[in-house]
């Protein structure tokens, strides 16, 4: 076993190397041999499975049902008797092709939806630090391969079972996988199996959970940095013999599609029963005549199932979540599942830190100590810009030509420029793992090889006459890396950055004004003293880190152990984490929509008081609740207490826990943004957890719901709105799509009772059933989702609909008057043109018919745009917001306008060329495009 093995043998086992990791050649060598390091659970259903799952809708089904007995007279003639075998066939060939368009288009829904999923996808992996051919690179897990050697700090995650061949202070947390209870501290040290009992047994195995010196798949770094060698990957891996039959967690259904559910079956199971009544009082007149026609009996129920198909909502419903998720990723959110649109819509409550309130967390050089003068960091940007003109020669000349010492009151020390370029020198190694979260442009790294450039110089260039030669990365013991740069032959220069007073104790000399002077212990003091101030300015959150600078020149390569004597120091840097305006604003526009905004620091109550107000979160300090005054409340104090909070001062993890579900107590939505591994269990219990992909812990990232790729809090602000506009959205259009469903089975139960009452023939077809339904829901959903969300705050509040259902109370109202006016409005026409007619006039009855589907199609278009219309905006400000719905309409309605006129179209589908006709329809068009018909849309906050 490999906790037995040393770390040279591992090594040699996979062709690494300790210093360089995996060459290219090793790399390419193990990919083909252990493939990709896929340890989660897999999927059971296959493509095919799922493809075929999202056939078997109802409409589908009623297709196939209708396609077969439209054919079954020419298979069963005896029992399937047709009259009319040209006309049975045209019928067939349409519902047929109607049949494979609806299997089309659910292949279609289907493979749109798993594409926008892994669009989506790609942008929350994680990023595992890797060293290859002796560079610090990242790579996503699943890249990982035996022999490569990674580097894991606090917060990590274990991507792969790994030997441990470097370790300081690093504690890991294997609960999830072994059960345990607590974290365990790792050691690099080789162990030995328990020695055999007796002579002749076997040593006895270390078990897993007992071998520190071994990081596992899946856990997490609680504390410390090491690194280690990846021994075993993919189902070699201690997770996957653990959990061998591990599945994927099966997808939750959202309330929008059990409410669906629910409206489906009701609708379906009433166009069975009204079938089936048809059907029966059609056979009971027939039998008072010799013979049974069973074709037409089972034609006549099917007509009235088909009607009562309505289009697959849920599919409707998962493709416009999916749409919308890939929008949000323009606002800077990504969710892992499309269903989370749903709970998005509904927070109602947010809880986050200080760093996920920020918008633009911009990392700025602050201060500098150096020539023993503290330089503010404006004072040094004035300077920068009082050059940015020059030329990178001129830059460079001016930066020579500086007074050794200051003359007027805005001038910098001399020595402020060379301690930048050093700084920026000293972190330009492949291994540098400061900030290693954060991109490039707001890490220490990155804020310093801009303002390298600012100088005059580019770092390419540097490092050409200066080559790095050797580089050491962070350790906690010594508490700053080192590179070593190649001056000349035997002339080396020796730089260190990182734990300002870790640096300046490793320092014997000080560079003052030009001039090496030796470290005493009277400055020395001097400059610790400007050290607790700048820290003093960090811990009450005005400044971010301090780092220390120091360098030495020898004629051989330095260690990290050697810099520790006759180094010399060159000054202190400290970085700003800046929040502008811009984040005070967002909070307040946040505010003012109703979300409520929750405080959560690592501050004492005091500081945490006073960031509060400067956000404008809390006005007094009884809003203020600190870990000492929680540990001593029971639940119901509790409760009362997270009642009337705001803020938060240094919780613990159960205690963030235990807010989380006294929030939901109360009745809110609560959404959570964790950092930390503090914050995971908070994280689980909140209806969706968000955490920063740029600077939260690996932990945090994979229990989070989904991750802000920028723009901070301003992100979920935006975000949130989206999805509560485009939820209600998509509830509009479903109540429309049902309203126009319910109004093809009431033209057809309507036109039953007119049958039977005045002897009109039926005023809709199969064929006309099967066109309208194309015609009027299947083309418009290509529309469907692409409206224009103008997130308005002062309208779609998301404390107004947090506890709302997707479909109001109302919704059945508005569903059934709809259904009913646009029923009526298609059979009035169609009544008085019969009624004095003569029935046995084949034409006549055609146009009648051809008015109805004509009248179906084009008022259910008029409707649509009242059924999403919001009180608050006039009809053609929605028709507008969702251009691309009114083309398809527009197509729709010059598809059945060519399809009246163009021969043999008409003649398949059984329609005939409208004339006069044509007022009947245009004026109930026009009549329920005005008409505002839309009873489930409130004004007011609306409850269930």
């Amino acid at each position: 076993m490999f906790h037995t093995n040393g770390i040279s043998s591992i090594l040699n086992q996979f062709n690494s190397d300790l210093e360089n990791g995996l060459s290219a050649d090793a790399l390419q060598k193990a990919r083909a041999q252990y493939g990709k390091n896929e340890i989660g659970a897999t999927q059971k259903t296959g493509q095919f499975a799922a493809f075929l799952k999202s056939l078997l809708n109802w409409r589908v089904c009623v297709l196939a049902v209708a396609t077969a007995v439209l054919i079954a007279p020419f298979i069963i003639p005896d029992i399937f008797a047709v009259s009319d075998v040209p006309h049975t066939t045209t019928a067939g060939g349409v519902i047929g092709a109607m049949l494979v368009l609806h299997i089309g288009w659910a292949c279609f829904t289907e493979y749109r939806i798993r594409r926008r999923e892994a669009q989506v996808q790609e942008y929350l992996g994680l990023s595992i630090q890797v060293i290859r051919g002796g560079k610090l690179e990242k790579c996503a897990p699943e890249d990982i391969v035996p022999g490569d050697l990674i580097s894991v700090s606090k917060g990590d995650y274990i991507p792969a079972d790994a030997r441990i061949v470097e370790a300081y202070g690093l504690v890991v947390d294997e609960s999830a996988l072994f059960g345990t209870k607590g974290t365990v501290q790792k050691t690099s040290d080789t162990l030995a199996d328990k020695p055999a009992e007796g002579e002749g047994d076997a040593a006895t195995p270390i078990p897993p959970q007992e071998q520190k010196n071994m990081v596992f798949a899946s856990t997490y770094v609680e504390a410390g940095r090491g690194q280690a060698v990846v021994v075993q990957t993919g189902q070699q891996t201690e997770f996957w013999k653990q959990r061998p039959n591990a599945q994927q967690t099966p997808d939750v259904t959202t309330y929008a599609e059990g409410e669906l559910k629910f409206l489906h079956n009701l609708i379906k199971i009433a166009g069975v029963c009204v079938a089936a009544i048809v059907v029966a009082i059609a056979w009971w007149a027939d039998s008072q005549e010799p013979g049974t026609d069973w074709f037409s009996l089972s034609s006549l129920g099917v007509l009235f199932l088909l009607a009562a198909a309505p289009q697959d909502a849920v599919s409707l419903l998962r493709m416009n979540f999916s749409q919308h998720a890939r929008k949000l990723l323009k606002k800077g959110v990504a969710l892992r599942h499309s269903r989370l649109l749903e709970k998005l819509s509904r927070i109602t409550t947010f809880c986050a830190s200080e760093e996920g309130l920020s918008t633009t967390r911009a990392l700025a050089l602050s201060y500098m100590f150096v020539d023993e003068q503290l330089v503010e960091g404006t004072k040094w940007q004035a300077w920068l810009r009082s050059v940015q003109n020059l030329s990178a020669e001129e830059k460079r000349q001016a930066v020579d030509a500086m007074p050794s010492t200051p003359l007027k009151k805005n001038q910098i020390p001399p020595n402020a420029p060379g301690l930048v370029l050093t700084a920026a020198l000293g972190t330009s190694g492949e291994r540098h793992q400061l900030g290693k979260r954060n991109n490039e442009d707001t890490s220490p790294r990155g804020v310093l090889q801009k303002q390298l450039r600012q100088l005059g110089y580019e770092l390419d260039e540097l490092k050409a006459n200066l080559p790095l030669v050797k580089e050491y990365p962070w350790t906690p013991n010594f508490g700053y890396q080192m590179g070593v740069f190649e001056a000349g032959d035997e002339n080396y220069l020796n730089i260190i950055f990182g734990n300002a007073r870790k640096v300046l104790d490793a320092c014997d000399f000080t560079l003052t004004q030009g001039e090496m002077i030796y470290l005493q212990d009277e400055r020395y003091h001097q400059y610790g003293e400007a050290l607790d101030y700048l820290r003093g300015m960090s811990s009450q959150g005005t400044l971010g880190n301090v780092y220390g600078v120091a360098s030495q020149s020898s004629d051989v390569m330095r260690t990290p152990q050697d810099m520790e004597e006759g180094s010399t120091f060159l000054g202190f840097i400290a970085f700003s984490v800046s929040d502008d305006e811009e984040t005070r604003a967002v909070v307040k526009s946040s505010l003012d929509t109703g979300l409520k905004i929750i405080l959560i620091t690592q501050r004492d109550a005091q500081q945490t008081g006073v960031l509060g107000k400067a956000l404008g979160l809390i006005h007094t300090a009884k809003a203020i609740a600190s870990r000492k005054a929680l540990n001593a409340l029971s639940r119901e104090e509790l409760d009362e207490q997270v009642r009337k909070a705001l803020a938060y001062s240094q919780p613990s993890r159960e205690q963030r826990r235990e807010i989380v579900f006294s929030l939901k107590r109360h009745g809110h939505t609560v959404g959570f943004l964790g950092q930390t591994g503090i914050d995971s269990r908070a994280m689980t219990a909140a209806d969706i957890a968000f955490a920063n992909k740029r600077d939260a812990s690996d932990i945090a990232q994979t229990q989070s719901d989904g991750l802000i790729l920028k723009s901070g809090f301003r992100a979920v602000r935006d975000a949130l709105l989206h999805a509560r506009e485009a939820y209600q959205n998509l509830a509009g259009y479903i109540r429309w799509g049902l309203s126009c469903t319910l109004a093809l089975l009431l033209t057809l139960v309507f036109g039953t009772i007119l049958h039977y009452v005045y002897q009109l023939p039926m005023p809709l077809t199969l064929t006309h059933i099967a066109w309208v339904q194309f015609l009027g829901s299947l083309l418009p959903t290509l529309g469907a989702g692409c409206e224009q969300i103008f997130a308005d705050e002062k309208h779609h509040r998301p404390a107004m609909f947090s506890v709302s259902r997707f479909l109001p109370k109302t919704a059945w109202l508005d569903i059934v008057c709809r259904g009913v006016t646009i029923s009526l409005m298609s059979l009035i026409p169609f009544f008085f043109m019969l009624w004095r007619s003569d029935m046995n006039d084949s034409a006549v009855i055609a146009v009648a018919q051809t008015m109805v589907a004509t009248t179906l199609i084009f008022t259910q278009l008029a409707t649509c745009w009242q059924a999403l219309r919001y009180p608050w905006e006039s009809l053609f400000q929605r028709m507008f917001a969702n251009t691309r719905l009114l083309i398809i309409f527009f197509g729709v309605i010059g598809l059945h306008v060519a399809a009246l006129y163009v021969a043999p179209v008409n003649e398949l589908l059984g329609l005939t060329p409208l004339k006069w006709e044509w007022q009947w329809t245009l004026l109930f068009s026009f009549t329920l495009f005005l008409l505002p018909l839309n009873l489930a849309i409130n004004p007011r906050p609306h409850r269930e």
